[in-house]
């Protein structure tokens, strides 16, 4: 009589997931969109507003350090943008990055996507060129020819700890130290799925 051998899988236990979300509203409700400044720094060209995804207290509640970001899902709708106060138009990046900041004073280091080294860096998720009308503007135009809103779906397995956090990025071109636009207008959210470490 022959004897068959069963073999029993072990599973481990699952890691557990959950949410966070980044509403582009101001007063958490209260208005429909965000006015974010665009900082442009001396000596790399044009400027860059950094939105920092989750923060320690967030972090710690999905697991803290260790904690991977497995998706981000939502949209982003372009208002329109200004410059000195004064109504101007151009294209922007909008950007989905893992950034390395500093533990002591949160500042990040510049990150043009109008320039081609930083582009090609493998810190960058998700990204897409946006056209970004003046302000004011009162409704899109069905004849405007470029995008100003992107549905956003990214799937990623990066691990999260308190100097290297998800950035939503927003850039603007510009000269050494110099921005064509220096605020940008913005509606939308972004949801963002994390698993515990192990």
């Amino acid at each position: 009589m022959r004897f068959r051998k069963t073999f029993r899988r072990s599973f481990g236990r699952k890691r557990t997931v959950g949410w966070e979300a980044i509403t582009f509203s101001n007063g958490d409700g209260d208005l429909d969109r965000v006015t974010y400044t665009l900082t442009p720094v001396a000596g790399t060209k044009g400027a860059q507003a950094f939105l920092q995804l989750i923060g320690p207290t967030a972090l710690h509640a999905h697991g803290g350090e260790g904690a991977v970001l497995t998706r981000v899902v939502g949209d982003v709708h372009i208002i329109g943008g200004q410059f000195n106060a004064a109504a101007a138009s151009g294209f922007i990046h909008c950007s989905i990055m893992q950034k390395e900041s500093n533990s002591t004073t949160g500042l990040v280091e510049p990150q043009s996507m109008f320039v081609s080294a930083d582009a090609a860096k493998d810190d960058i998720l998700w990204d897409e060129t946006l056209w970004c009308p003046a302000l004011p503007v009162a409704a899109p135009t069905a004849l405007q020819p470029w995008r100003v809103s992107a549905h956003i779906d990214v799937r990623a397995q990066r691990k999260i700890d308190e100097e290297n956090y998800p950035y939503f990025v927003i850039g603007a071109a510009g000269g050494a130290g110099a921005t064509l636009l220096d605020t940008v207008t913005l509606a939308g959210s972004l949801r963002l799925l994390f698993k515990r470490p192990r």
